[in-house]
Parts: structure tokens; C-alpha cells; sequence
């Protein structure tokens, strides 16, 4: 979870979410995709450790533990532009990896 200019973000198997107060009541009522994220189906898949630079981008880690990977590249740090248009992978190779600090 990081908190950005007063809104509430998470990160979720398949995106980093918004959560919306939107009748102003101090309670969560809606949740929207900020932008989706590149993990599978397979429950031993986390996306982990949300974070934010001084250009307000998002970086989070995915890790697979267990089974083998589905995919070439699965212990890795990717970055999110601020307005979720555009994700890259910036960093791979993570043995154990448990989020970003």
C-alpha cells in the first residue's frame, strides 16, 4: 500500500488499484485500476513492496515461488508511470525477494 496526494494505493495480483471515498463518508466504496500488472494465475505469484520515486512513478516486485515460472522473467522490479500508461521491468534476478524499501 502507498498513500499518493491523498489517495490510497494497492498492489493485487493483476493491477495497482485505486481505492475511492467517493461519498466522503471515511470508508472505501469503489475500486479502480491505476494499471494492470504482468503475474499469473499460479497462488505462490506475489506482487509486492509498492513504492513511489520523486517523479511519482510505482515499483513493486513479483516473485514465484514453488512451481516452475510460466514465464521467462519472474523475480523482478518493475516501474509504472505515475498515470499507469507504461510499465517496464528495471531490475531481474531477485533470489527471494519480499518487496521494495
Amino acid at each position: 500500500m502507498k498513500i499518493v496526494d491523498e489517495t490510497i494505493y494497492v498492489t493485487c495480483r493483476d493491477q495497482i488499484a485505486r481505492l475511492r471515498d467517493l461519498n466522503g463518508d471515511g470508508e472505501i466504496d469503489f475500486i479502480e485500476t491505476s494499471t494492470t500488472t504482468t503475474s499469473h494465475e499460479h497462488f505462490h505469484e506475489f506482487a509486492m513492496g509498492l513504492q513511489t520515486d520523486r517523479e511519482g512513478n510505482f515499483y513493486y516486485q513479483i516473485r514465484r515461488h514453488a512451481l516452475p515460472a510460466l514465464v521467462r522473467i519472474t523475480a523482478r522490479c518493475s516501474r509504472v508511470s505515475r498515470d499507469g500508461t507504461r510499465t517496464e521491468i528495471v531490475a531481474t534476478g531477485f533470489r527471494a525477494a519480499n518487496g521494495c524499501a
